[in-house]
């Protein structure tokens, strides 16, 4: 297949993950497009369910689709329900998929992240690493089904011609966040852990581990930008990295959430809660290399997020 371009205007667009941070952002993001936007919210489509998303995709008739849709969190729902993790996010890429061939879809982008990079892969992890090990036991079910999603975007588009792209994202973050403390990932569930402190005027945080593991946080906003520009000039079967490709440790991330939320208590980290991989930071230089560049710093990214919290606290503290 020709790596040709794909123009947006006049065609009619699927995000799938639609009520999610990243479909928020790249929903807004489309809108300067010129296209039609087809939101597939899962109030609007079971995609584990297969009759039914054969059914949705054939009645959309859609030209391009965003395959953001997943059942995703930290590292307590990692360890505690792989099971529902690896059943849902294969059982969603497979439907997809094969809906996507059957209605003529032009353009289809599969959206994954680090977990699916091997448990000892050097770092920082580079496209070509992708199954020369095995992945981290702690994020088996996850990161199992989302490499099984590559490897279904490849296989279709091997045998059928179909135009996939996979797109493996670094950790994101932004409004619309999972800021729940058990299920939600570092970032939210540390913004609202200090947020808390500081309203109850508390003197200290419990942080999860050593503090030392460090990782690549994306603003959301940027990675919605990025999908675009992937889906606008990319055509092969490598998946595409996105991210910073600057690594932060948990400290670092801890420290500038509390100066931003403006707490000045002590953090307490918890070696005897895990830190996960010492290191998982995406090479991002394909990307680079084709034109495109992160614009939030993370600072500025986690305030924005932090000023949005805020404005959702009374009803986040409900769930």
């Amino acid at each position: 297949m020709e790596n040709s371009p794909f123009m947006f205007q006049g065609k009619r667009v699927m995000v799938c993950g639609c009520q999610d941070m990243l479909g928020d952002a790249l929903i807004g993001r489309l809108k300067s497009k010129e296209c039609e936007i087809v939101a597939a919210a899962y109030e609007d489509v079971d995609l584990t369910d297969t009759r039914e998303t054969k059914n949705f995709f054939n009645k959309k008739k859609v030209d391009a689709v965003f395959m953001l849709a997943s059942r995703a969190g930290g590292i307590y729902a990692n360890s505690t329900r792989p099971a529902e993790f690896i059943y849902d996010n294969t059982m969603i890429a497979l439907n997809t998929l094969q809906a996507a061939y059957e209605t003529g879809v032009s353009k289809f982008m599969y959206l994954s992240n680090a977990s699916v990079y091997p448990q000892d892969c050097a770092q920082p992890m580079k496209e070509t690493d992708l199954m020369t090990g095995p992945l981290d036991p702690m994020h088996i079910g996850y990161g199992m089904a989302k490499m099984s999603g590559i490897v279904a975007s490849q296989c279709f588009r091997r045998q059928y011609g179909e135009d996939n792209i996979a797109v493996i994202t670094s950790k994101m973050y932004g409004p619309d966040d999972d800021f729940d403390l058990k299920n939600g990932s570092v970032l939210p569930a540390l913004i609202r852990k200090i947020h808390e402190a500081k309203i109850n005027e508390k003197t200290e945080v419990e942080v999860w581990g050593s503090g030392t593991a460090k990782r690549d946080f994306i603003y959301v906003d940027d990675m919605a930008d990025a999908a675009v520009f992937l889906m606008e000039r990319y055509s092969d079967s490598m998946p595409v990295n996105v991210g910073t490709g600057q690594e932060v440790s948990i400290k670092e991330l801890a420290e500038t959430i509390a100066k931003v939320i403006g707490f000045e208590g002590e953090l307490i980290y918890d070696t005897t809660k895990p830190d996960g991989k010492p290191m998982r930071v995406c090479d991002v230089s394909r990307i680079k290399e084709m034109g495109w560049t992160p614009r939030v710093s993370l600072e500025n990214g986690i305030y924005k997020t932090y000023e949005w919290f805020k404005d959702h606290y009374e009803e986040i503290k409900k769930v």
